[in-house]
């Protein structure tokens, strides 16, 4: 090779990429440590548990059972397991439909369905047999965050673009009427006697005049000095979570407010329930009752509960009752006849790829005992993915789970729980 200078490079060349592709195979890689899908499965087959696995579950009482799901972090340290309690004997779930897009909100009006799918709203038929039919869709310039529909409008939290009013009376040709622009990014809202009340995420509360759809006009704003994470208005009156968080801890003013709307340029604060270390997250209103959820989104051990507050008295809040599912995240709640319809979840550390959900449902009829009637140990109420709104419709439960889809569960003695 001395005689060919270009042939020896060339061949030196070669010799160290070979030298350098042995070394790499010689060195051990880890493959990535995942959450167990076995036991999250997304489609309406029953996923593994001690069941399905063929294990024998250990009774605590008639017709009781504990079950537990061993899933695993990327530390590779197991999670804590969760340890839930069920009464199989009192409700069946099944899943029995979905739709295969991203869903992050949902809202059922009649018998219709608002589904937002990205930037796009999506109208489905709810009738039974309608098999979800799609009916009329309009795509908008920003992701949906929260969708309230009222007579002929959908008024949607539009992230950066604010609020954007939709006109629905023909749900197959779904028309932009109006939209208004806030200096923050909006997604959570509700609607009372011709306003918007449109939560923003470091700017307070914005109160919306949209008795004039196409031309909405701001006659107010109210700043709580927190994050707002959501917005419940029922005659008259306000409830508003807000999250305190200095990066570190909980900071003060993590609770729920309570405030007077019946004017709305005139709104002021009439109490506040303090939650101390967790954020107030989501809010549900039924019979004189407000559901909150708290705790951290993504994150077990926060002081993550379903707290009931009478609301009864005007003027104040006072809890009553509270329950916490095991070592679950309480996501979302619906409530009705004395029944909660909880999604709950268990991630690897902040990691919404990495989530585990169920749906859950919680006998609230005594505020005293309050007793769970089908979770985690359910054959067909787990999907892998976050949940992130939830609306009932007769005998169905209907779950935005985000990248899962919307998912479908008929609850078959449903009819018979109700009172």
């Amino acid at each position: 090779m001395r005689n060919h200078p270009r042939l020896y490079s060339q061949f030196t060349l070669w010799l160290m990429v070979l030298l350098f592709v042995a070394c790499v195979h010689a060195i051990p890689i880890e493959d990535d440590v995942v959450i167990n899908t076995a036991t999250l499965d997304t489609t309406p087959t029953a996923p593994e548990n001690a069941l399905a696995s063929g294990g024998s579950p250990t009774p605590l009482s008639t017709n009781v059972f504990d079950y537990s799901l061993p899933m695993v972090n990327t530390t590779g340290a197991p999670f804590a397991t969760p340890s839930i309690t069920i009464n199989h004997s009192s409700i069946s779930v099944e899943q029995v439909a979905r739709v295969e897009e991203v869903v992050t909100a949902f809202f059922i009006q009649g018998n219709v369905g608002y589904a937002a799918m990205g930037t796009e709203l999506v109208i489905l038929d709810l009738e039974e047999g309608a098999d979800l039919n799609q009916r009329g869709s309009i795509r908008l310039p920003f992701a949906i965050q929260d969708i309230k529909v009222v007579g002929d409008y959908a008024y949607l939290a539009l992230g950066e673009s604010g609020l954007w009013i939709i006109d629905v009376s023909n749900i197959s040709m779904p028309k932009r009427r109006g939209n208004y622009s806030v200096p923050d990014f909006s997604f959570a809202l509700d609607f009372y006697r011709g306003h918007v009340y449109l939560a923003t995420q470091n700017r307070g509360l914005w109160i919306i005049d949209v008795s004039a759809p196409t031309t909405p006009v701001k006659v107010n704003s109210f700043e709580f000095n927190t994050q707002i994470r959501d917005v419940v208005l029922v005659d008259g009156i306000g409830y508003i979570a807000t999250t305190a968080w200095n990066g570190e801890s909980f900071v003060g003013n993590s609770g729920v407010y309570m405030i007077n709307v019946s004017d709305p340029e005139a709104i002021d604060e009439i109490d506040f329930f303090d939650i101390k270390d967790a954020p107030a997250k989501k809010l549900y209103i039924e019979g004189g009752y407000l559901y909150v959820l708290t705790g951290w989104d993504m994150v077990p051990g926060i002081d993550n509960q379903l707290r009931i507050v009478d609301i009864n008295q005007m003027g104040t809040m006072l809890e009553i009752g509270n329950i916490v599912l095991g070592n679950f995240v309480i996501s979302t709640a619906v409530v009705r006849d004395g029944y909660a319809y909880v999604t709950i979840q268990s991630c690897d550390y902040m990691r919404s790829d990495k989530c585990g959900s169920w749906l859950t449902i919680v006998d609230v009829s005594d505020l005293n005992a309050l007793v769970e009637l089908s979770g985690p140990g359910c054959n067909d109420c787990g999907w892998s993915g976050l949940a992130q709104d939830i609306a009932l419709l007769r005998d169905k439960v209907y779950i935005a789970a985000g990248d899962a889809g919307l998912l479908v569960y008929k609850v078959s003695e449903l009819d018979t729980l109700e009172k």
